[in-house]
């Protein structure tokens, strides 16, 4: 024990010992890694070097079998084309296989009709050429012999009748009647005008299967097994004289090897071919295995079933370019004796499968000659490091530090000098140790004096200085400290200086010493702090930096009071930050906040859905109620909103009443519409105002990253569009964004803006189409009135019909000036064409509610007419149905009939009015509907309200203009019926004024034939 202890004190026996110790414990970590993982790794990549050899043989064969696919398709694809000849046919068969690159595997080739379609009235008229014992190509005409089995329900042709176009069928194995060579049959469709004509096909020769595996696996000392889909041999090895040789499968001579396959020592790796053969049943299988036994003479239950699963699957999948691919290990493989590692590679197209067997020990044993080499290698480079660490220990360290040590034992308390000629390193210690022995001396005058310029500093400094020790306990502290801190400086000294803080604040204050005392900071500026305080919050401001003094660690920490400062920087961030009525974000805050939810959603990969919220209806409450309701009404709404959120989701207010609301993270689309419904629903509740119950409700826009955009400001621009989708579509409702509909919405703000300057650009004008007698009058003399119909021709948009001119008018609520326009063109048009002496009798102009519910219509109207010399007889005013339920709305019209102008209900039967409202008005005219005049012709229904109408009007003394007249049918039947005027593309379109004064006077001229060019019917 006194020998150890004496070993240890040495240094260098301890450099060593650690040295070695720490070789000797990488060396048996590395070790014991290799030996749990590395091995493992080399014996994974060097069985993944086997399954490559394994994709290389089945490259070469997938190339053979790519090569008859082609064949086949190009034969099928000729046999579409040539003029349908048992001459044409026989030319190109042969042609196709005589250039075939591989004679020695294509050994034939045929077409085959489905019975009578080559020569009709005769089933067998196949055309077969196959090569001889010498390889030349020979005619076969044996199929189409009496004897022989019906072609057209063999295995290889009744399956290619499900094929779809470019798909090939690969038969099951045989042996050729003639040559008993294996072989196996590839067809394809022939479709002639997309009807199922035949069959084309190619004969593959197998015998040399089993030799081409044996030559390419012999060099890794394994062999392989082809079966195709019916689990038949193709390829089968055996072992002889302790080699792997190939079997001849068609030696009738020989052993009947199959049968060993079957029920010899292969059965463990047959059983597992036989798992990877094995098919799924279900219902469209079933009905293709029924289909294939009844239109077959030779294919068995069990085969159809195969063939149902090789045309569903296989051949409808097509080439991927991959091979799949399973690997498994045999025990005890019967001809390798040993453990085996077995490849399964499928060739889907040929529903072939291939087992590669390789012995185990192949990869096992380069792995452990590995091992054994990085074990050698390990021990050498331990016991050659020990030599030469210990070499350099004694003649660089331990000699001049015990010389060192020495010297400094004999001086004893009196200062020494050291011998500065020792090693670089050790020479330059004693160099910088006589120098820091002389400095001492020199500095112990400066530091008395500094300590004492220290303590005036503290004493004296506005800021709080305080010295802890390593535990947080204080040492020193000034009075500007002490003042902070609420105590006096000898009652403060020991305690615990993070007491002082809030629970929050202990816990940075404590990191904070914590790295100081760690080193892991020299310095921490700026840390805030708020102090435990009974009353309002103290935050404090702390600079720590930490330093050494006599062997212990201290802490010096400054404090500033920043409390008043911090108060203003939290006013103004609010104010900065929160909608000073509702204290939602701002829209500044929203879009800050949206970009950091961006960015999270980028990283973790999580959907974000931004809401953009309008309130239905408020303006309606701001105007009855007054602003200080409304300012109420939207404090309300943000109670909801906030209500309707979950934690991390963001709610605010974008201004005026409108609204966002992002959400993070959803899980799935639906999360996003069920939260807007729950919003929409919450808006639906009255909210009681000053007493008085308010409805709103709110049309809500929704968006969704990364679905629709990826940034902020486009999420919102797209979650506004998807807001006025949902107002369009009826509001109280929500909807996703569109990129159609938002293309629309922009094309109709682009429009909205422009609808204010079309009057002054001169880009409205009026079109007109005339309303004539339904009576067989004399053109001559029968009165002819026209409907002014307003267009817009848009520079860009072309001309803008009504349906879409009229909504956006009173949408942006100029249809009054544009009704007033209108009005004001027609009779000045009207007056034009009096004074030419064109004999018109009326002229009619659709008047909107805007225009009504201002006030001064009557007004206008009777200046116009004053101005234009027209009486009010000769304007006829059109209003719609919806227009007789507005309130208001009858003493208008009665002044209006008082005037003298003539009342007419435009597109009457399709508004909401009851027939009790055409007693209540002064109407003289009712124009039915086009969607009636539509169906008179076909639909009981719309003859029957026709008449209906028609004899109703007629009771009440009112006149009936049927609109929208297509046809003379029609015209015949309204006739018959009694209607009074007609209009419609029957007798023209709208047009021009120009165009409508030369169509008149067309239609004045009189003669019958003049009449009926022009579009008119007696």
């Amino acid at each position: 024990m006194p020998l150890l202890e004496r070993l240890w004190r040495n240094l260098q026996f301890r450099v060593n010992f650690l040295f070695a110790t720490a070789l000797l414990l990488s060396l048996a970590a590395v070790l014991a890694v290799f030996l749990l993982f590395g091995k493992d790794m080399l014996v994974e990549r060097d069985r993944k070097l086997v399954e490559q050899t394994g994709a290389l043989v089945v490259a070469e064969l997938e190339a053979q079998l790519t090569h008859a696919e082609t064949l086949v398709q190009s034969i099928a694809s000729a046999a579409t084309a040539v003029p349908l000849s048992s001459e044409s046919l026989n030319q190109l068969l042969y042609q196709q296989l005589a250039d075939s690159q591989y004679p020695e595997f294509i050994t034939g080739g045929g077409i085959w009709p489905e019975p009578g379609m080559l020569v009709p009235g005769i089933e067998r008229a196949s055309l077969f050429w196959g090569r001889d014992v010498e390889g030349e190509l020979q005619f076969f005409d044996d199929y189409n012999q009496a004897d022989e089995p019906a072609y057209s329900r063999t295995e290889w042709y009744v399956p290619v009748r499900y094929l779809k176009a470019r798909h090939c069928y690969w038969s099951r194995a045989y042996a050729d009647p003639y040559t008993l060579v294996p072989m196996v049959t590839c067809s394809a469709p022939v479709r002639r005008q997309g009807v199922f004509w035949g069959v084309a096909t190619v004969d593959v020769k197998l015998a040399g299967m089993t030799a081409f595996l044996g030559q390419r696996l012999a060099d890794i000392g394994g062999y392989g097994v082809l079966l195709d889909r019916n689990e038949s041999l193709i390829a089968l090895p055996q072992l002889a004289d302790g080699r792997i040789a190939a079997i001849a499968l068609t030696d009738r001579t020989g052993v009947d090897y199959r049968q060993i396959w079957l029920d010899g020592d292969f059965k463990p790796l047959h059983q597992m071919m036989q798992q990877q053969l094995k098919v799924h049943q279900d219902k469209p299988r079933q009905r293709l295995q029924s289909k294939l036994l009844a239109q077959s003479d030779d294919i068995d239950q069990h085969e159809a079933m195969q063939i149902a699963d090789y045309l569903l699957t296989h051949v409808g999948a097509g080439h991927s370019g991959v091979l799949p691919t399973q690997t498994l290990m045999l025990s005890d493989d019967p001809l390798l004796s040993e453990r085996a590692q077995v490849s399964l590679i499928s060739l889907p197209h040929a529903g072939w499968l291939l087992a590669v067997v390789v012995p185990d020990r192949v990869a096992v044993a380069n792995a452990d000659r590995l091992a054994f080499q990085g074990m050698a290698a390990l021990v050498g480079a331990v016991l050659l490091g020990l030599l030469l660490v210990g070499y350099q220990v004694q003649n660089t360290l331990v000699v001049p530090l015990k010389s060192m040590i020495r010297r400094l034992r004999i001086s004893g308390a009196e200062p020494v000098r050291l011998n500065e000629d020792a090693g670089f390193e050790l020479g330059q210690l004693a160099q910088a140790y006589n120098q820091q022995q002389q400095a001492l001396q020199a500095s112990q005058a400066v530091i008395n004096e500094s300590r004492l310029c220290l303590q005036s500093m503290m004493d004296t400094a506005t800021d709080g200085i305080v010295t802890l020790d390593p535990a947080g306990h204080i040492l020193e502290i000034n009075p500007s400290a002490a003042q902070l801190l609420g105590d006096g400086a000898e009652c403060l000294r020991g305690t615990d200086f993070c007491q002082f803080f809030s629970c929050e604040a202990q816990v940075t204050v404590v990191e904070g010493l914590e790295q100081i005392i760690n080193a892991q900071q020299q310095r921490i500026s700026q840390l805030e702090a708020v102090m435990r305080q009974p009353a309002m919050p103290l935050y404090i401001e702390l600079s720590m930096s930490g330093w050494q003094a006599a062997g212990r660690s201290h802490i010096t920490v400054f404090m500033r009071d920043i409390t008043e400062r911090k108060t203003a920087e939290q006013r103004v961030h609010y104010m900065a930050t929160r909608d000073s009525l509702t204290g939602l974000y701002n829209r500044y805050q929203l879009a800050e906040r949206l970009a950091t939810g961006l960015k999270v959603a980028q990283r973790h990969a999580q959907k974000l859905a931004v809401l953009f919220i309008d309130l239905d209806h408020f303006k309606d409450v701001n105007d009855r109620l007054g602003h200080q309701a409304g300012d109420q009404l939207l404090m309300g709404v943000a109670e909801r909103l906030l209500l309707s959120r979950r934690a991390e989701d963001s709610v605010a207010r974008l201004g005026g009443d409108e609204f966002a609301v992002v959400l993070q993270d959803i899980q799935q689309t639906g999360d996003a519409s069920a939260t807007a419904e729950q919003i929409v629903q919450s808006l639906l509740q009255p909210f009681w105002i000053e007493g008085q119950a308010c409805h709103i409700g709110a049309s809500v826009g929704i968006t969704l990253y990364p679905d629709n955009a990826g940034s902020a400001e486009e999420l919102l621009k797209q979650a506004d569009s998807a807001m006025y989708l949902a107002k369009a579509e009826g509001r109280n409702t929500w909807r996703f964004y569109a990129p159609e509909q938002h293309q629309k919405q922009q094309q109709r703000r682009h429009m909205l803006a422009e609808l204010a300057e079309a009057i002054s650009r001169q880009q409205l004008v009026l079109f007109y189409q005339p309303m004539l007698q339904a009576s067989n009058a004399d053109p001559r003399c029968a009165p002819v009135s026209f409907e002014a119909l307003l267009r817009w021709q848009h520079p860009g948009f072309g001309t803008v019909s009504p349906m879409l001119l009229v909504p956006l008018a009173e949408e942006a609520g100029l249809m009054a000036d544009i009704g007033h326009w209108v009005l004001e063109q027609a009779c000045a048009q009207l007056a034009q064409w009096q004074n030419e002496g064109l004999g018109l009798c009326q002229l009619s102009v659709n008047v909107s509610a805007q225009q009504l519910q201002q006030g001064d219509f009557e007004t206008g109207l009777r200046r116009l007419l004053g101005n234009y010399q027209l009486s009010a007889e000769q304007i006829r005013l059109e209003i719609t149905e919806s227009l007789l339920i507005s309130e208001g709305c009858a003493e208008q019209m009665h002044r209006l009939d008082e005037l003298g102008a003539t009342l007419a209900i435009d597109d009457f039967g399709t508004g909401y009015s009851s027939l009790s409202y055409l007693q209540r008005f002064p109407v003289g005219v009712i124009k039915l509907d086009r969607s009636f005049v539509d169906g008179v012709e076909d639909s009981g229904s719309s003859q029957t309200i026709c008449q209906a109408v028609i004899s109703l009007a007629h009771s009440l003394g009112m006149e009936v203009v049927a609109e929208g007249v297509e046809t003379q049918m029609q015209q015949q039947m309204l006739q018959q019926m009694g209607c009074d005027q007609l209009q419609g593309n029957l007798f023209t379109p709208a047009i021009p004024a120009e165009q409508a004064i030369q169509w008149l006077q067309a239609y004045r001229r009189g003669p019958a034939n003049t009449v009926q060019a022009m579009g008119w019917h007696n």
